[in-house]
C-alpha cells in the first residue's frame, strides 16, 4: 500500500513538472515587460525582477502605498485568473481573486517580501447536513437542521504558503498544487486536528432553500473560513430547513440563541463521535480548540443574543469549555428592533427618495408575525396581525406568502414594490403610525410621520420587542466588533449606535465600533485593500455589498487582530 502510494506522489510530482515547464515562459516575460514600460523604470521601492523574467517580486507595504502598482497587478491577476479557469474548466468568478488577495494579507503583512501567485483562493468545503434537538418558541422540544462544513481532503488552497497578490510564477504555483494534492491525500487516511471553529449566524431568510441547509447564499462567505485546521457550523434557525412548518421567530432573540447554541454542540458531538469510531480519515478538536462567533444582518443580532446566552446561566460550564469562546464579530444587524422602527419612520419624512421609500418592506410583516406568535400569551393576544397593515398592504399577499416559505426575501419586496407600495405609510396601518400637522419657528405648517403611541397596537408590539432589544439590560465579557455602515437602508446605522451608547462605553472590555468606511488606516495594513477591492465592486455601497465587506475582513483576520 504504502509503495502504491508513493508512486502515485512521485507521478503527480513528475506531471506537475511537466505541466510547469509546458506553461508559457513568454508570457511572464511580457507580463514582466508592460510592468517595466507602465513604469518606465521608476519600479515601486522593494520590486525585484527575477533573472529570467518570470516572476516579480514586490514589498506589500510599497505595494499598498502605491495605487498605480496596485492596479497593474490587480489587471494582471484577472487576466492571468481568466486564462487558468479557461484551461481548468473551473467556473471562477473575479471575486475569488479578491479573496484569495485578502486572504494572504495576514501572512504577507508578516513575511514582508516574497514571491505571490495570482491565483484564486479556492478551499472545497463538505458540506454535510445533521439534525438535532432543540426547542421552539414555546419551549416544546423540536428537531432542527444544520450544516457542518469541512475541509475536503483535496482542496486548491495555495494562499497559506505563497500568498495572493501579484504576478503568478507558474513554476511555484503548480508545485505548491502537487504539495496540496499531497496534503490531502495525507489528510484522507490521517484524519484532521481542528483548531477552532467558527459558528455563523445567517441572515434574514424566507424560503428554506435560502436557509444553510438549503442553496444558502451565504455558502461562499463560509467557505472564506473552511481551512484544514476550522471547521465552521451554520445552523438553520426554527421554522427553516426541517423546522419549516413552524413558524419563524423573527428577532426573538433568546429561541434562537438557543437553537445556535444546541446546534453548536451538535456539531462538536459530531465530530467526537467521528474520531471515537477510529475510521480512516477521522476528525478530532485541537486540546486548546476555540470557536468565534459571527454574523451579518439578522446574523448580527443573532450573534450577539447568542453571545448573551452563552453569556447567562442556561449553559453548562461543560458547554463554554467545549465551545471555548474567544472573539465575537457583528455586522448591521438589527440589534434594538425599537430603533430600528424608529428610523424607518424618521426616515419616512425625508424629501430624499432613498429614505422615505423603504428598501427592505417585507420586514415589517416578519416583525409583527413573530411577535404575535411568540408572545400570544401576553398583549399580543389582544391584537389582530392584520390590524397593523393597511388594507392596500394586505391585497398584495404577502403575509400569506411568507407562511408558505416558498416566495425569497428579494421576490416578495418586488411584489410589494409592483403594487406602488414603498413607504412606510403605505404598508403600517394607522393603529402604528399617523399623520400630524406640525407648525415651525417661522409659521409654517408641514405634514409629519409619527408613531401612534397612544394605540393598543403599538403598545403591545413595543412591549414585545423589548423583550428582544440587545442594546441594554447587560455586559458583554468578550472581545468583540461592531461593524455597520452608516447609511444602510435595510438595518439602520442607529442599531450600532443604540449598542454603542448603552453597552459599549466601559473601557474596560474589548469592544470595537466602526463604520467600514471610516476605519483608520493604522488599524490595519491589509484594510487598504479590502476596502478599494469592495469600492471597485460596489460603486454604492448597500446592505448587501457590505456584508461582503465584514465577512472577508473577517476571513483575512483584520477583527482579530484589532482585538489583540
Amino acid at each position: 500500500m504504502k509503495k502504491i502510494f508513493l508512486a502515485i506522489i512521485c507521478l503527480t510530482l513528475c506531471v506537475g513538472q511537466m505541466m510547469a515547464n509546458a506553461n508559457s515562459e513568454k508570457e511572464m516575460e511580457r507580463l514582466t515587460k508592460e510592468f517595466l514600460a507602465h513604469y518606465e523604470g521608476n519600479l515601486p521601492t522593494g520590486t525585484e525582477i527575477s533573472a529570467d523574467s518570470s516572476s516579480i517580486n514586490i514589498n506589500f507595504l510599497e505595494f499598498i502605498a502605491d495605487p498605480v502598482a496596485k492596479r497593474y497587478f490587480e489587471q494582471m491577476g484577472k487576466v492571468i485568473l481568466a486564462e487558468q479557469a479557461a484551461d481548468t474548466e473551473m467556473n471562477v468568478e473575479i471575486e475569488d481573486l479578491q479573496l484569495g488577495q485578502i486572504m494572504d494579507m495576514r501572512e504577507s503583512t508578516k513575511r514582508g517580501a516574497h514571491k505571490a501567485v495570482a491565483i484564486p483562493h479556492v478551499t472545497c468545503c463538505l458540506k454535510i447536513p445533521y439534525t438535532y434537538t432543540s426547542v421552539d418558541g414555546k419551549n416544546n422540544p423540536i428537531r432542527l437542521s444544520s450544516i457542518l462544513y469541512r475541509p475536503s481532503p483535496f482542496q486548491l488552497n495555495l494562499n497559506a504558503e505563497l500568498g495572493v497578490l501579484n504576478v503568478i510564477n507558474y513554476r511555484v504555483a503548480l508545485f505548491a498544487f502537487m504539495i496540496e494534492l499531497i496534503k490531502g491525500a495525507w489528510n484522507a487516511v490521517v484524519g484532521y486536528t481542528f483548531d477552532y471553529g467558527v459558528l455563523s449566524c445567517h441572515p434574514t431568510v424566507t424560503t428554506s432553500a435560502e436557509a444553510p441547509s438549503g442553496n444558502s447564499p451565504l455558502d461562499g462567505d463560509v467557505h472564506m473560513f473552511c481551512s484544514d485546521y476550522a471547521i465552521v457550523v451554520c445552523p438553520d434557525y426554527c421554522g427553516y430547513g426541517l423546522s419549516e412548518f413552524k413558524q419563524h421567530p423573527y428577532l426573538v432573540q433568546g429561541v434562537t440563541a438557543r437553537n445556535v447554541v444546541d446546534g453548536y454542540i451538535a456539531a462538536l458531538d459530531l465530530i467526537k463521535s467521528n474520531n471515537e469510531s477510529g475510521a480512516s480519515g477521522s476528525w478530532k478538536l485541537a486540546s486548546d480548540f476555540y470557536t468565534d462567533l459571527i454574523g451579518y444582518s439578522q446574523g448580527g443580532s443573532v450573534a450577539l443574543a447568542t453571545l448573551r446566552y452563552l453569556e447567562g446561566p442556561q449553559v453548562s460550564s461543560d458547554q463554554l469549555n467545549r465551545i471555548n469562546l474567544r472573539n465575537v464579530y457583528c455586522g448591521d444587524g438589527p440589534y434594538s428592533p425599537i430603533a430600528t422602527i424608529n428610523q424607518y419612520v424618521e426616515w419616512a419624512n425625508s424629501s430624499e427618495k432613498k429614505y422615505n421609500e423603504m428598501a427592505y418592506p417585507c420586514v415589517l410583516p416578519l416583525i409583527v408575525q413573530a411577535a404575535k406568535d411568540a408572545y400570544d400569551n401576553d398583549c399580543m393576544r389582544t391584537v389582530e396581525l392584520e390590524s397593523y397593515f393597511t388594507p392596500e398592504f394586505i391585497s398584495t399577499g404577502i403575509v400569506k406568502q411568507l407562511d408558505t416559505k416558498r416566495v425569497d426575501t428579494e421576490s416578495l419586496n418586488k411584489i410589494i414594490w409592483a403594487k406602488g407600495i414603498r413607504r412606510i405609510d403605505q404598508i403600517m396601518s394607522d393603529k402604528m403610525i399617523k399623520k400630524v400637522v406640525e407648525t415651525d419657528d417661522n409659521g409654517v405648517t408641514k405634514e409629519k410621520i409619527v408613531l401612534n403611541t397612544e394605540s393598543n397596537e403599538y403598545k403591545c408590539l413595543v412591549r414585545a420587542l423589548s423583550y428582544n432589544d440587545l442594546s441594554k439590560g447587560w455586559t458583554p465579557h468578550h472581545p468583540l466588533v461592531f461593524m455597520h455602515l452608516d447609511g444602510d437602508l435595510v438595518v439602520p446605522y442607529s442599531n450600532m449606535k443604540e449598542v454603542e451608547n448603552n453597552i459599549g462605553r466601559d473601557p474596560k472590555k474589548k469592544m470595537i465600533f466602526t463604520d467600514p468606511y471610516k476605519v483608520k488606516d493604522a488599524m490595519s495594513p491589509i484594510w487598504h485593500l479590502i476596502a478599494t477591492v469592495i469600492k471597485d465592486c460596489f460603486k454604492n455601497p448597500d446592505h448587501g455589498s457590505i456584508g461582503k465587506f465584514f465577512f472577508m475582513a473577517a476571513a483575512a483576520g483584520v477583527f482579530e487582530d484589532w482585538l489583540k
